[in-house]
């Protein structure tokens, strides 16, 4: 695949304004699945144009529906071939309405053969995010939905489908309990997606329902994006990385947190001292600002210093004991502000580790079950945001919080694994997944509300790791920890090689100090955002030297790794095979490829193709372990191949070109 072949082609962007022209805007009735007592939405709506640039075209589609009023808020996008949309419903009435059942996708897309590229989500896993195909015969139907109501928890809310000649990216944005359900006809692929349960009566503005404003009650669905390609004359494979590619693109350039300079995260080198202070619950104003001295003396340059789980009160049960979000008065006086005032003396952003929605008994929080900010159960329970008056109650504690201890990046964990379970409880038969519903709404609501007031805030979304990796949270957040299952080098390349089909961001951490294996698993655990856990307050002068040539090579080569991922060979996970993988700046014409040798492997020597490279160029390739580079044809290096020699039991090589 040259350089070319990796640009949107007119066919695709064609497609991508005749669905959302024939599909949405013109249509009579609506590519997504709507009814209230059991009726369908009438035949016409209103359209208005609420946006048209050179990027994208935003329109609103409007019906009115017994009590109800439905709109539907599309974008077109221009310069790649996408289509996203999301529909809300509200009760304009003075009345409750009939019962609504709402879901965000329900269409059919010509398909002469289907493949379902699907993966598996996170869930502390040696396989997470592993690719699965699901080749598809007439007949055949595939559901998939998450489990316990994070989204990306054991499935993963993105999809490559191929429907012959061309196919699908599909994303699904719904922090919670979605389902996709795809269903091989005789000549169409039929898709549904939405919230897997939601059907319910809606209040009106004079229903007397209580938390119900004037202006009625609303929902809202997932929000889906739709991503056309064709496979040209590319091989399927290709063509389905081709295609993830344009994702990623997306995904940068419209669905990724900014910083103040308008540009996502690029600085991303983290470092903390968990490891030696059991999270925080020893940390303490003193040791973490001797720790930063470390790291600052050496002139190591971090980016940012993490603070994780443990920092306020706990009950004796450890790090686990959430529902106190002031410090720990015995270990930080009344505030974190002289930790965060040394990192920005220093250049450095703090990283405060926050759990909001799972509350413990005897803490702050849990006094407010007698307001209703709290749904209870055994052990653990859940900080209401279904809850109106809850969620503002949250919005300004928050903001006050992130003020007075100078934090930078708001870190969210979620380690609740049965969210549903929460939200189902004491549902009336007639409001089914409405308390879902809501408190996503305030969920997304609440992100959005922290970074307006607190500006340059970035917030870093952990779930169990990356069990909340869908489109609607990676709009407002980063993942700076991917996934509880860590650090050991064959695990960390597997899940590299899956997330990054779709997700040009993610972070986990590296902690390997023995000499003999620093350097292949530090590279292992080189990604969008690397945390290293080190102990520089040691004085081990050979480990500082070990870990600032690390960072300095995280520092010059993480750049590519926002940019185009091809795979160069396939998934596994066996101790023999080896494994490697390509980012390419395609503004540049240059990038790395990352080759690894695993332990168990007797071979010496891989082939590689490369993708994304203008074929008459001439690129220099450098070892940058060596300093030996050579020069190559870009067609030679995509159809000839990269001829990688290792002589070593096992190795991580980097290698990068760059076009003369």
């Amino acid at each position: 695949m040259n350089r070319k072949q990796t640009q949107p082609f007119p066919r695709e962007l064609q497609r991508a304004e005749e669905y959302f022209k024939t599909h949405i805007e013109n249509a009579d009735r609506p590519n997504f699945d709507f009814t209230i007592g059991g009726e369908d939405l009438p035949v016409g709506a209103a359209v208005t144009e609420l946006e048209s640039n050179a990027e994208k075209r935003t329109i609103e589609k409007r019906w009115t529906a017994g009590a109800v009023e439905v709109r539907q808020v599309a974008t077109l996008y221009r310069e790649l071939p996408a289509v996203e949309w999301t529909v809300y419903v509200k009760n304009i009435s003075g009345a409750v309405s009939e019962r609504v059942r709402l879901s965000a996708l329900n269409d059919r897309f010509p398909a002469s053969s289907v493949v379902v590229h699907a993966q598996k989500g996170s869930y502390c896993a040696a396989d997470d995010f592993r690719p699965v195909d699901l080749p598809m015969r007439p007949g055949d139907q595939a559901k998939l939905a998450p489990i316990g109501g994070r989204s990306s928890n054991m499935t993963w809310p993105y999809f490559c489908i191929e429907t012959g000649e061309n196919g699908l990216a599909l994303a699904v944005g719904w922090p919670a309990q979605w389902q996709a359900v795809f269903a091989c006809e005789d000549e169409d692929l039929h898709v549904q997606c939405g919230q897997q349960t939601l059907e319910t009566v809606l209040y009106g503005r004079d229903s007397g329902a209580a938390g119900i404003d004037r202006t009625g009650e609303q929902i809202r669905s997932p929000r889906i994006v739709l991503l056309f390609w064709d496979r040209g004359d590319l091989r399927a494979a290709e063509a389905c990385m081709r295609a993830r590619n344009l994702f990623r693109r997306y995904m940068l350039r419209y669905n990724m947190p900014r910083g103040e300079d308008g540009k996502p995260p690029v600085k991303n080198l983290a470092a903390c001292s968990s490891h030696q202070f059991r999270e925080m619950l020893e940390a303490t104003t003193r040791n973490q600002k001797q720790f930063i001295d470390g790291y600052v003396d050496h002139n190591l340059g971090l980016d940012y210093w993490w603070m994780d789980a443990g920092w306020y009160k706990t009950l004796g049960g450890g790090w686990v004991d959430t529902g106190n979000w002031q410090p720990d008065p015995e270990r930080f006086g009344d505030s974190l502000k002289p930790i965060s005032d040394m990192c920005h003396e220093n250049g450095l952003k703090l990283i405060l580790w926050y759990e909001p929605e799972r509350v413990c008994p005897y803490t702050e929080f849990y006094e407010l079950r007698d307001k209703g900010y709290i749904i209870e159960d055994k052990g653990w329970h859940l900080y209401n945001l279904a809850n109106d008056e809850a969620f503002e109650y949250l919005c300004e504690y928050m903001v006050q919080e992130i003020r007075d201890n100078g934090v930078d990046v708001y870190r969210q964990d979620c380690n609740i694994a049965d969210l549903q379970m929460y939200w189902e409880l004491n549902e009336a038969e007639d409001r089914r997944g409405i308390t879902e519903n809501k408190y996503i709404v305030n969920y997304l609501a609440y992100f959005d509300y922290l970074m307006e007031q607190c500006p340059g805030l970035l917030i870093d979304s952990c779930a169990s790791g990356g069990r909340r990796m869908d489109l609607e949270t990676q709009k407002r957040s980063v993942v700076l920890w991917r996934d509880d299952s860590c650090y050991e080098p064959t695990l960390t390349q597997c899940q590299s090689f899956g997330i990054n089909f779709f997700n040009p961001f993610s972070g986990q951490a590296t902690t390997e100090a023995d000499p003999e294996l620093m350097t292949y698993v530090t590279r292992s655990n080189f990604m969008q955002s690397t945390n290293f856990c080190y102990n520089i307050e040691s004085g081990d002068q050979d480990l500082i030297d070990r870990v600032k040539k690390s960072m300095d090579e995280y520092r010059a080569y993480s750049p590519y790794f926002l940019c185009d991922y091809y795979p160069l060979t396939t998934f596994s996970d066996r101790a023999e095979d080896w494994m490697a993988w390509q980012y390419h700046d395609a503004d540049d014409n240059s990038g790395i490829v990352q080759v690894f040798k695993r332990e168990g492997s007797a071979d010496t020597a891989g082939k590689y193709y490369l993708s994304g490279l203008e074929k008459g160029a001439t690129y220099i390739v450098k070892d940058i372990d060596t300093g030996e580079s050579y020069e190559a044809k870009g067609r030679d290096l995509m159809v000839e191949g990269m001829d990688v020699e290792i002589q070593d039991a096992f190795a991580a090589k980097i290698f990068h070109y760059t076009a003369k």
